[in-house]
């Protein structure tokens, strides 16, 4: 979890990602899209998470994980 800042056509908005968010999830975030044709307001714009998982680990930070899941 945590928040993320992601850009839209106007600006940036802060996105706040939920603990246990896998990768390929979307998020909607309303009126942060194109501006409507015929009409008032924008559309809806939609953001897919990635999930980046490092190939390499020092040991430092296999003990922190094998911590981590010892407590799961």
């Amino acid at each position: 979890g945590g928040k993320i800042e992601v850009a839209k056509i106007y600006g940036e908005e802060k996105l706040k990602i939920p603990d246990g968010t896998e990768s390929g999830e979307i998020f909607k975030l309303r009126n942060a899209g194109m501006p409507n044709l015929r009409g008032s307001g924008y559309g809806n714009m939609y953001v897919e998470v990635h999930v980046r998982t490092p190939k390499h680990l020092s040991k430092t930070a296999k003990r922190l994980i094998e911590e981590l899941e010892n407590e799961l």
